[in-house]
């Protein structure tokens, strides 16, 4: 039980403060070293700047989320005997929940910006 609740909270952990941090304090100007870094993400100031506070909403709600269905999981599988067989699942599950911020920034980004990085029309 400790390891599945050590993997949620370093998951589930970085996904809390990585959203906190993009909302909060997010990379004043365009990197290639620190933020959330795509070929659109980084097409000017304007995007890069929508993009991590995207980034960090889906993060923060995404993490509080998972955090708190891993930890029912964690527990009513631990007390039925079959947490041993979960846990791997639950890893799974955790990173591609970690992953997900990718997809829907993405899609956030294209319904907001044309491909050039200037904002659509009544966005």
């Amino acid at each position: 039980m400790a390891f599945s609740l050590g993997i949620t909270g370093l998951l589930m952990g970085t996904m809390l403060f990585f959203g906190w941090i993009f909302i909060k304090h997010p990379p004043k100007d365009i990197n290639f070293i620190y933020g959330y870094r795509t070929p659109r993400s980084t097409k000017n100031q304007e995007v890069w700047m929508f993009a991590h506070k995207t980034a960090g909403q889906i993060w923060l709600k995404s993490g509080a989320a998972g955090a708190a269905v891993s930890i029912l999981l964690i527990v009513l599988f631990d007390r039925y005997g079959s947490l041993e067989r979960f846990s791997l699942y639950l890893v799974y599950i955790q990173l591609m929940l970690l992953l997900l911020v990718i997809p829907l920034t993405e899609w956030k980004i294209s319904r907001n910006f044309n491909r050039d990085g200037s904002r659509k029309e009544g966005s």
